[in-house]
């Protein structure tokens, strides 16, 4: 025999709830921890440097190329394979712009993906993927800037 753990009443042992006050033996399964968030704060802090690091690795050798940082969107993924799709053969042929405008829409979705997600590991991966974006556009440019200055 056993005893009730709410209101001490004698129980059979194979008994899973009370006679007596009707409450069950049976734990409840335990909460599910929620998964963890980063703040806005945070996500933005992060955003933010991450484009000041482009910036600065943009200022290295082109300081006097500002006045077409405009088209640096034009090595990222999606302006990349839209380049390679439609095949701009002279820089400023006509499918120029439309290849730069694809590469701010794919910076400007993925940092809007990135806000709107609070879940830690899910905006990890975005930001992962804005990063190394960032890195193989700063290193493609830093490399079309020094073919361009030294034809």
């Amino acid at each position: 025999m056993k005893n009730c753990p709410h209101c001490g009443s004698p129980q059979r042992d194979e008994a899973v709830e009370c006679r007596s006050c009707g409450r069950s033996f049976i734990s409840p399964p335990p909460a599910i921890p929620a998964p963890p968030q980063i703040l806005l704060v945070s996500r933005l802090w992060l955003w933010l440097s991450a484009w000041l690091v482009a910036a600065i690795v943009m200022l290295i050798d082109a300081h006097v190329y500002w006045r077409s940082a405009w088209q640096f969107p034009f090595f990222s993924p999606a302006g990349f394979v839209t380049a390679l799709i439609l095949h701009p053969k002279v820089v400023g042929g006509p499918h120029w712009s439309l290849t730069v405008t694809i590469g701010w829409i794919y910076y400007v979705l993925l940092s809007l993906l990135a806000f709107a997600v609070p879940r830690y590991r899910v905006f990890f991966w975005l930001f992962a993927a804005l990063c190394m974006s960032l890195i193989l556009n700063c290193l493609l440019w830093l490399i079309a800037l020094y073919l361009v200055m030294h034809r």
